[in-house]
């Protein structure tokens, strides 16, 4: 009984009760115990006079008595279920009085205590009513707390939905800028392309629908390395980012080279799911070199030549197949210069000097067994006789060493005879 009554204390510390009752001594002696436990206890005389008090106050229960003047405890109750259904009512009843309880029961009145009063049966009563009040009150409460979660959830959900949207608004954004810019491939974990951009198949020349299904190997250039791929295949299998190089080629056949960014796709259980294949097409950016590479090259060659003109001590010439000077050194230049004959001078410095025609016109001999022989010949004879005597300007006696650079040129060396196996000497080295 004693938890009880602590349970009951409470509980009741923060409720308010509304006691109406006739009897005045009743009334007092009843409030004295319910004021121990109730925070505040509301007394009335009749039922009118208890639903004004009920109007008036904020009460937790209503306790009453049945018989009562002016209005009775049941025609309060009538009242009250109208205005204030929940509201718990505790009727105090005689056992003379049973006539009434069918009509109580009906009324939904499930709380009694007979008179004559004891503590112990109140306390009983009480504790029964306050103990669903207060299931009542952390239901209500829970129910808030949940309504209040659910508030946070949705508005979290919200936010949530909101950055979702925003994210795949961006990832869009991101998306369309990279398919706008670069080549796209998505091929499966078996390397079956899945889907491609427009750029690539612009790049490559075929349509879609000739690409999707098919392997990267359609568009495979034998000028890639075999260990590139299998580089590539080793760091995508094993979920790692690879980049590189790769020579490919159309459906002309026509070279085309691609910086190739793959990149491993996996799912919510780590595994591949797909790779996405980045290309940049530097195809106009490799001719580029090319061009500056042959560039570069006819430079370093043509700088070469200078060089081995300069080192010869005698007028000197680099002439191609066609007998064009294509390089001079100063010496030629200031003995072509001296000639009677101008338009020389004129061919020489603008690259249409034909050493051949040159030749032709000075008289051509070859040297044999010390002797002049006077032949008539082509440029390829001029070339294979190797050394060539001529007469300049009707008396000056020079002779022409000719030597092979390369396939398409040849050096050669204008001295005197007295010259002449020096110049032997110089030029062969």
């Amino acid at each position: 009984m004693t938890s009880l009554i602590n349970q009951l204390i409470m509980w009741a510390k923060d409720l308010k009760v509304l006691y109406v009752e006739d009897d005045k001594s009743l009334r007092e002696e009843l409030s004295l115990l319910l004021s121990d436990l109730f925070a505040a206890v509301g007394l009335a005389e009749n039922g009118k006079d208890g639903l004004s008090k009920v109007e008036e106050g904020d009460f937790d229960i209503v306790i009453t008595d049945i018989r009562m003047p002016v209005l009775d405890g049941i025609g309060m109750i009538e009242e009250l279920k109208k205005s204030h259904p929940s509201l718990p009512v505790i009727v105090i009843s005689a056992h003379n009085e049973s006539e009434y309880l069918l009509k109580l029961i009906n009324l939904g009145i499930e709380n009694f205590v007979t008179k004559p009063l004891r503590s112990e049966q109140v306390f009983a009563v009480l504790h029964r009513v306050i103990e669903q009040i207060n299931k009542e009150k952390e239901l209500r409460r829970y129910k808030q707390e949940l309504e209040v979660a659910n508030k946070k959830l949705k508005k979290i959900v919200n936010i949530q939905a909101k950055n979702i949207d925003f994210k795949t608004s961006v990832l869009n954004s991101y998306r369309n800028a990279l398919y706008e810019v670069a080549l796209i491939s998505v091929t499966d974990k078996d390397g079956i392309i899945k889907d491609v951009n427009e750029n690539f198949c612009n790049a490559v020349g075929y349509t879609k629908d000739e690409i999707v299904g098919q392997k990267h190997n359609l568009f495979k250039n034998p000028q890639t390395d075999p260990s590139v791929y299998k580089d590539m295949w080793e760091s995508i299998r094993n979920k790692k980012i690879w980049h590189g190089m790769l020579i490919n080629q159309s459906k002309t056949f026509t070279p085309i080279y691609h910086y190739t960014t793959i990149i491993p796709i996996l799912d919510d259980q780590g595994e591949i799911y797909e790779y996405v294949a980045i290309k940049q097409d530097l195809t106009k950016f490799e001719e580029v070199n090319q061009t500056k590479l042959k560039k570069s090259v006819e430079e370093s060659q043509s700088i070469k030549q200078e060089d081995i003109l300069k080192a010869l001590p005698f007028p000197s010439i680099i002439f191609d197949k066609r007998s064009i000077v294509q390089h001079f050194n100063k010496l030629f230049e200031k003995f072509v210069s001296e000639l009677e004959d101008v338009n020389h001078y004129t061919q020489l410095v603008s690259n249409s000097l034909s050493i051949h025609d040159f030749l032709q016109q000075k008289g051509l001999f070859s040297i044999k067994d010390n002797d002049f022989v006077e032949v008539l010949c082509d440029m390829n004879e001029i070339i294979n006789i190797e050394t060539v005597a001529m007469t300049i300007d009707g008396e000056k006696e020079f002779f022409l060493k000719i030597k092979k650079y390369d396939e398409n040129l040849y050096v050669g060396c204008l001295v005197s005879k007295e010259d002449l196996e020096s110049c032997f000497l110089a030029i062969e080295n």
